[in-house]
């Protein structure tokens, strides 16, 4: 199971209201968590008052799955050895090995940063090297990540679940990436009243990136 940057918000506090039924529920043998961004970004969220709420999501991972094993990615430095002896067994040393010469069947990088995630669980796993490459290789995406609907020379159009600024910027700069001579229009509807609220400013960085936006109302 990949339990991917908590649900809906982004951030520990969701993990936990979600924690049942998203990951106790299913009765995991692995359970890999990416530590939320929003986390690390507001002010608000003391690292006491993080640290503190790991520790009960891997409490009760670990006691309601026993035998789980906890894998937790992040993009800073994790220092292994001022971690608590009771963390120590859910964390990895990055190591120098890599995989190069991987292909990644479909665009944006927030399809690389999970296709990551699914190789590392993989990697636990037992696949080797070169079974990456061509599962990789052979990815064709998701239902409503980057999915293409038309591709002609005139006009281009993509479905793209992107509801968290992070990964609308990430879709949208992949897009002039892709087509940088073309006229970019986006027709965006913010998901979640909460959401757009605690991070309109990040929305609209994120949508300066189309020369044209069609606004439409908020999801519930």
């Amino acid at each position: 199971i990949l339990y991917n940057r908590g649900v809906g918000g982004f951030t520990t506090h969701d993990m936990l209201l979600c924690l049942d039924e998203m990951v106790i529920g299913l009765q995991p043998r692995r359970v890999f968590i990416n530590i939320g961004t929003n986390d690390l970004s507001d002010p608000a969220v003391t690292i006491e008052a993080l640290i503190a709420r790991y520790e009960d999501i891997l409490t009760r991972i670990t006691a309601a799955v026993p035998g789980v094993e906890i894998v937790m990615m992040a993009y800073y430095p994790i220092n292994y050895e001022a971690a608590a002896e009771s963390m120590k067994d859910c964390l990895r040393i990055r190591t120098n090995e890599r995989i190069a010469d991987v292909e990644l069947g479909v665009p944006v990088m927030i399809n690389v940063e999970n296709a990551v995630a699914a190789m590392s669980i993989a990697y636990l796993n037992g696949v080797t090297a070169d079974e990456l490459r061509a599962s990789m290789a052979s990815f064709a995406g998701i239902r409503r990540r980057f999915d293409f609907h038309l591709k002609s020379d005139r006009l281009t159009v993509i479905d793209d679940y992107a509801h968290h600024p992070m990964e609308l910027e990430a879709s949208l700069k992949s897009v002039n990436a892709l087509y940088s001579d073309k006229k970019i229009v986006v027709v965006f509807q913010p998901h979640l009243y909460t959401r757009t609220r605690d991070f309109y400013h990040e929305f609209a960085a994120a949508l300066s990136h189309a020369e044209q936006v069609v606004l439409v109302e908020i999801y519930p």
